[in-house]
């Protein structure tokens, strides 16, 4: 199991295929609790909770508000075609206070001038990379639980380190 390059977990209890597959199914149908004194899948599914990589899903908050930060200038558009797709059970809010979860977007920006940008800005709260700034690809994640998983500054050093700064097209295709 990964939990990115700065975790790695090897769970000897889920030892077979029908384990691993048992496991996603019941957690998929937040039935996780009728595998806790199963033979087979218990003693994985106990490792995996006390790792923090399984959670029931009602035990997961449940994004209802978001709001659009960039990382860059702002896309002309986005922000509509996000509402077009709003619904009651997810609406996107103008203030950072008000939102479950900040969905940042780098556009218009190569990484090091955008993760300035992040540092300054650290959000304290959960939040997810939209990445615009490639000509042929989006890029999605990662999603970041501040003090809990790695963030988009661990990612955009990664990426620099590894790539360099390409330049950054005026418009994604």
């Amino acid at each position: 199991m990964s939990g990115g390059a700065d975790e790695l977990y090897v769970v000897d209890e889920a030892d077979t295929p029908t384990v691993v597959e048992r496991i996603l199914d019941h957690w998929q149908t937040d039935t996780l609790a009728v595998l806790g004194e199963d033979a087979d899948c218990g003693p994985a599914v106990r490792q995996l909770m006390r790792l923090g990589v399984l959670a029931p899903l009602r035990a997961v908050r449940k994004v209802q508000r978001y709001a659009l930060a960039w990382l860059g200038q702002p896309l002309p558009g986005l922000a509509d075609a996000f509402d077009q797709h709003a619904s009651a059970d997810l609406q996107r809010v103008d203030a950072d206070a008000d939102a479950d979860l900040r969905v940042l977007v780098r556009h218009g920006l190569g990484w090091e001038q955008a993760l300035t940008r992040y540092r300054d800005q650290m959000p304290a709260s959960p939040h997810l990379l939209l990445d615009l700034s490639y000509h042929h690809t989006l890029a999605l994640g990662p999603y970041v639980v501040p003090g809990q998983s790695a963030c988009v500054y661990c990612l955009g050093n990664r990426v620099l380190r590894r790539w360099g700064d390409a330049a950054v097209p005026t418009l994604p295709a």
